[in-house]
């Protein structure tokens, strides 16, 4: 008995590897090597990536541009109004300021004139 179930492993055991080797014959390998039109199909792909991006950065460098020249744009309009405001401001305050400040001609005018009445008063 001993004998028969030795042979029947036996057997079973080269039933099995043959069916295990008539498997690795036809299997294909795991990783498969591109061939010359997947590497060109894939180069173009990089090549349109890389030119999509280029473009991408064009349009926003030129958006940059244009918000920075918006903002420019509208400062200067703010600088105008301020600066007509502020011209309005000083004529206003020129108006109601009441007299003028003297020059420094009419200063020493006065001051020479205070003088003179100054030298007959004390003789």
């Amino acid at each position: 008995m001993n004998k028969l179930i030795a042979a029947l492993v036996a057997g079973a055991f080269a039933f099995a590897s043959t069916a295990a080797l008539s498997q690795d014959k036809t299997a294909e390998p795991a990783v498969k090597a591109p061939t010359k039109a997947e590497k060109a199909a894939a180069k173009e792909a990089k090549a349109q990536k890389k030119a999509a991006a280029e473009q991408k950065s064009v349009a926003e460098t030129k958006a940059e541009k244009k918000a920075k020249d918006q903002a420019r744009l509208k400062e200067g309009a703010v600088t105008e109004k301020q600066g007509d405001q502020s011209a309005r401001i000083k004529a206003d305050t020129a108006k109601n300021s009441g007299p003028a400040k003297p020059t420094k001609a009419e200063r020493q005018q006065d001051l020479t004139t205070m003088e003179k009445n100054a030298g007959k008063a004390g003789q």
